[in-house]
């Protein structure tokens, strides 16, 4: 876990946290202890975008448009992609 609460999950935490159906995508890490997990969504093209799991009514919302752009953000400024889009009354689902 780093100092802003975000962690990357081992091999053997994503198999665990993976057991429902994965052709919604593959959860790989969490943020403030499991308030929100963070989805690889096949693009099509070999690469995968990541959208965050906010676990309501089934509504992700994308972060980046590939794993290589979510990390450069998160080295970038991890504030900010970490504390990016959140669920509201205007929100919609990308995935």
């Amino acid at each position: 876990m780093d100092k802003e609460y975000w962690r990357l999950w081992t091999l053997s935490d994503i198999q665990i946290e993976n057991t429902a159906d994965v052709a919604t995508g593959v959860l790989f890490s969490d943020y403030l202890i499991s308030c929100w997990s963070y989805r690889l969504i096949p693009n099509g093209d070999d690469t995968s975008a990541v959208f965050a799991d906010y676990f309501n009514d089934d509504k992700c919302i994308r972060v980046a448009g590939s794993l290589e752009e979510f990390f450069g953000m998160y080295a970038e400024d991890s504030y900010q992609v970490l504390e990016g889009p959140h669920p509201g009354p205007d929100s919609r689902s990308d995935a």
